[in-house]
């Protein structure tokens, strides 16, 4: 949506530019004018209008003259399309907040205008409330008022003003622009009738132009949005437009469908598509680098490239849902001519499919693998066995070939039918933990990739969810002597209490657990690569990749004599074992001897420190056995107190470079995990509660999981040594109630919690925690809510006044972002 200001600027005549030192007026540009504009007038007698040149358009022009930027939109009916199509392709190349120059039909300069995508919304939704049958309608909505007053002019008021007109409701505008756009109605109602719209806000509009985008005019057409959610609430309005089996029906019929986006699920849903007969011409990716390559033969493309070259195109959008409330990009793709439902569709409106192994994919590509040797070894058996040829594996990286057999295919082999799959374990670890060699290993083979003129490549099996998928469709074996009581995953969130949680269970005799390590974070990437190798090869194997991986043992005869017992009788063991074995062999180093005939009564906590938590309950589907008993634990806390103790650590040189990055956590709630998951079931459990009734919410979990109930969970241990838990001001140990009740006051007022506490009521109101509703307040209430700063906002640091800017439109527009979720949330919540 376009909205217009005044803009003071620098002049000068087109003939005398030749005058005008590039080099000087750049230096102008960098001392603090980078939002100025110098406007080029043919003379100053005729003010006739050339064009503007900006710091942007000098910084990548030759010289003056190739920087005018000549682009305009007159003043007419054609402002709005045309204004549209300005921003949505020129905006694009400079990534740069720009001004449209605004003309009347004479040709001189009138106004300037800008772009305020939030309230794109809103045009949607009175495009969707005039075009839906039998939708509720303003008057409906706000029987009391008959006449609607708008005062000043841009293109939501505009567009409002024409929908009130068309409902039947009384209006009345305001302001010099609205000339020639919209004839007030004949008033004959009273005041007390009257609704009034400031449209464009009741604040100071003084300053810079660019202050101006931190705020939305959408806040002001608040009725709009209740309007809209009432027919979301009568089902008038759906996000869905039909089941899956119409949606299916209605892309076979389309010839050009774009796959928005390029990740996993992405490609997954490329997958489901294809196996549907739906053909896709091209990806969208996100950043210049995806766009250098290619992908199932497919081209990867900017947003833009993809509507200038498809002008029937259809775009999917795999990772977001909820269309009617306009999550992801549906109100920017709708405003710009892309209808919600038929030209931008979100799939996971429609369907919610299970995770794939892209075979639909390989039956139309041929596919050579490369990066580790020995994923590659076990994904190339699974397509294999599923009918899909496989040339060869490319060894880039030089590993050893010691334990087991793939065919090589040469670089020469490679034509452009062929997908390259890059297959390296997905590393969870922040790279301060890991030897930087490893974090570089995709870079590296996408480096040689392209040097060789390789550019179909994708990284879909180097991500733990796809090659889980991979094993969920084997048939899994696992012997009796090796199968636990039950696999407790510990799905906890940052900052909530994981380290304490451990150290409770630390020293149980009925529970077996890894203690932070790389060896934990990675054991099932561990696991499978030794699932490919034969019994006498696992041992070797094993510590060739400790060596690698920079993982230590503390005892490491003590692990090799107890695994060298465990392996001896067979040929080959499954991953499942292998992730069982280890538990047993480690254990063994702390002088716990778990013999076949106590397994069976043991119990399996595994908690990997810096897994997400969404991909860590998705493991659940790797232990997916009707053998194997499998269950979860969340250990939650007050996010208030949780965003504290994430900051404080953040903030630390050691954790966190750039303390703007710690910020962005304090907005966004972490994932809500309350879904059954199939053959699984979930504990949770407040952190609160376990420091302050740590007997009573212990023995509730000995009984969910089956255990008998010892005294050692009345400690927190490391190893079975007594062991204070991780601070950074001072220790504490066991169930010190410090971090219950520390409300973090160097970093948040009592304001700033109650804003945290709104931002992240999903996560407050699921677990029970303080929350504030936000249908408690106005759009506008909200809004300025957030423009206040933040106490922990003096800690950060900018190089200068446009980095802090870029700082705080980023932040608000998250923030704008997460509270429409908060509202998406609050309704589904009135609706139960």
């Amino acid at each position: 949506m376009i909205r217009f200001c005044n803009q003071k600027m620098k002049c000068v005549e087109y003939n005398l530019l030749h005058t005008v030192d590039r080099k000087k007026l750049l230096d102008f540009f960098i001392s603090d004018h980078e939002d100025d504009l110098i406007c080029v007038y043919e003379d100053f007698n005729s003010m006739k209008y050339i064009g503007i040149i900006t710091y942007y358009s000098l910084r990548k022009a030759s010289n003056i003259h190739c920087a005018i930027l000549k682009e305009y939109v007159t003043i007419d009916n054609d402002i709005w399309l045309n204004a549209r199509n300005f921003f949505s392709h020129y905006v694009f190349e400079f990534q740069e907040h720009v001004l449209l120059p605004i003309l009347d039909l004479t040709g001189h300069l009138v106004c300037f205008a800008y772009e305020d995508a939030e309230a794109n919304r809103e045009i949607r939704m009175l495009k969707e409330l005039l075009e839906t049958p039998g939708a509720l309608q303003f008057s409906d909505i706000y029987p009391e008022y008959k006449r609607v007053k708008i005062l000043c002019f841009n293109e939501l008021a505009y567009f409002f003003a024409k929908y009130l007109e068309r409902t039947g409701i009384q209006v009345e505008v305001i302001g010099q622009m609205w000339q020639g756009f919209f004839r007030n109605a004949q008033l004959e109602l009273a005041d007390d009738e009257c609704l009034t719209i400031y449209a464009e806000g009741v604040g100071e509009r003084k300053g810079p132009w660019t202050e101006r985008l931190l705020t939305s005019v959408s806040v002001e057409f608040e009725s709009i949005d209740k309007v809209y959610e009432m027919n979301i609430r009568k089902g008038k309005i759906l996000n869905p437009k039909g089941d899956i089996n119409s949606l299916l029906a209605y892309l076979r019929q389309k010839e050009e469908i774009i796959i928005y986006g390029t990740g996993c699920q992405e490609q997954a849903a490329y997958d489901y598509l294809m196996g549907e007969g739906i053909e896709a011409c091209c990806f969208v990716g996100t950043n210049y680098s995806e766009c250098s390559h290619t992908m199932f033969g497919k081209r990867i493309i900017s947003g833009r490239e993809a509507r200038i070259s498809y002008k029937k195109a259809v775009f999917i959008d795999c990772t977001h849902k909820n269309s009617a409330w306009g999550i992801g990009k549906v109100d920017y793709y709708d405003y710009i001519g892309y209808r919600r439902n038929e030209q931008f569709i979100l799939l996971r409106d429609y369907v919610e499919f299970e995770g794939s192994t892209l075979l639909n994919v390989f039956c139309k590509t041929n596919v050579v693998l490369t990066g580790d040797v020995y994923l590659c070894g076990c994904l190339s058996d699974y397509l294999e066995q599923n009918g899909i040829f496989v040339k060869g594996y490319l060894d880039i990286l030089s590993q050893k070939f010691n334990y087991i057999q793939i065919s090589k295919v040469e670089v020469s082999e490679i034509d452009d039918q062929t997908t390259c799959l890059i297959v390296v374990p997905e590393f969870f670890e922040p790279e301060e933990f890991r030897d930087s060699k490893e974090v570089e290993l995709k870079d590296r083979i996408i480096t040689y990739l392209k040097e060789h003129r390789i550019y179909d490549y994708c990284d879909y099996f180097s991500y733990i969810d796809s090659f889980i998928n991979v094993e969920a469709n084997v048939n899994m074996c696992i012997r009796k002597q090796f199968l636990p009581k039950k696999v407790v995953i510990g799905s906890i969130e940052g900052y909530s209490g994981k380290v304490f949680f451990r150290g409770l269970l630390d020293s149980h005799p009925s529970l077996m657990m890894i203690h932070y390590s790389i060896l934990n974070d990675d054991l099932i990437w561990i696991c499978i690569r030794l699932s490919v190798v034969e019994t006498s090869d696992i041992l070797p194997l094993f510590w060739e990749i400790c060596e690698a991986s920079s993982i230590k043992l503390d005892k490491p005869s003590a692990f090799n004599d107890k695994m060298g017992k465990l392996i001896k009788n067979e040929n080959r063991y499954s991953a499942q074992e292998l992730f069982v074995m280890i538990h047993i062999a480690y254990m063994n180093m702390y002088e716990k001897d778990i013999s076949e005939y106590d397994i069976k009564e043991m119990i399996i906590y595994w908690e990997p420190h810096f897994m997400e938590r969404e991909i860590l309950e998705n493991c659940v589907k790797w232990f997916g056995t009707d053998m194997m008993s499998c269950s979860i634990i969340n250990v939650v806390r007050n996010i208030c107190i949780s965003k504290g103790s994430a900051f404080k650590a953040m903030i630390s040189k050691s954790w966190c470079k750039d303390k703007r990055i710690a910020s962005y956590n304090v907005f966004s709630y972490p994932s809500i995990n309350k879904e059954k998951i199939k053959d699984c079931d979930r504990v949770v459990v407040k952190f609160e509660d376990l420091k302050c009734n740590p007997r009573q919410n212990l023995l509730m979990i000995c009984k969910k999981w089956g255990i008998y109930w010892s005294e050692t969970l009345m400690a927190t241990t490391y190893k079975g040594m007594k062991q204070s838990v991780y601070n950074q001001e001072r220790e504490i140990s066991d169930f010190d109630l410090e971090p219950v009740y520390n409300s973090y006051e160097k970093y948040f007022s009592e304001f700033d919690r109650f804003r945290i506490m709104l931002v992240n009521a999903p996560w407050q109101q699921t677990y029970g925690y303080p929350y504030v509703k936000i249908f408690m307040f106005s759009q506008r209430e909200l809004q300025n809510m957030f423009l206040k700063k933040f106490r922990f906002e003096d800690m950060l640091e900018f190089e200068n006044c446009k980095q802090e800017f870029e700082y705080k439109l980023q932040i608000r527009r998250y923030v704008s972002a997460q509270l429409q979720l908060a509202r998406l949330f609050e309704y589904e919540h009135l609706k139960k």
